[in-house]
């Protein structure tokens, strides 16, 4: 038996028998911080979580968008949107995505049915993942995707462009999106 067979057990029973804590007047057992959060006081009922009630709020309430027209390289949707829900989604992934589009459109004031402007999530076998493409026209925007999650990150980034134009209104062109 060679030295080194022999102090490696002796050092772990050494290691296991002596405690190496901090404070060598403590012999129990102490699970994580919890010697450390002895003195935090009780944390507040949830009755005072006024938090809560702000989490239900509705997230678009009004965009304080101007009364302003479109550039000649923008799409107006001011007279309102009519959404063809085409991408297959059977087990309702997208409803939310949908429904925020909806009360984001009518937070600026533009009808979100019924409209002139079409906006359409369509398949696309060759786009991966979450990746996405938007090809916007001043007729109508197509959400290009291969499954749900590119077409609701394709909605959430209309409605990006919408408040970086600051109004009702797209950029035409296409914007093409691979997420990593």
């Amino acid at each position: 038996m060679n030295l080194k067979d022999f102090l490696l057990p002796v050092i772990a029973i050494v290691l296991s028998v002596f405690s190496c804590s901090q404070h060598p007047d403590i012999t129990e057992t102490v699970f994580g911080d919890s010697l450390y959060l002895a003195n935090i006081p009780p944390q507040p009922g949830e009755e005072t979580w006024k938090f809560i009630e702000e989490l239900q709020l509705p997230l678009w309430t009004k965009h304080a968008w101007q009364p302003s027209h479109p550039n000649d390289r923008q799409a107006d949707l001011s007279e309102g949107i009519t959404v063809k829900k085409n991408f297959p989604d059977p087990g309702q992934l997208l409803e939310t995505a949908w429904v925020d589009l909806e009360n984001f459109m009518e937070a600026g004031g533009v009808k979100s049915s019924e409209g002139k402007y079409i906006i359409e999530s369509v398949p696309a076998p060759d786009i991966e993942g979450e990746a996405f493409r938007l090809k916007i026209t001043k007729e109508g925007c197509k959400i290009f995707a291969g499954e749900t999650e590119g077409i609701r990150r394709g909605i959430f980034t209309l409605e990006d462009e919408m408040l970086k134009a600051k109004g009702p209104f797209l950029p035409i062109k296409t914007i093409e999106k691979k997420p990593v």
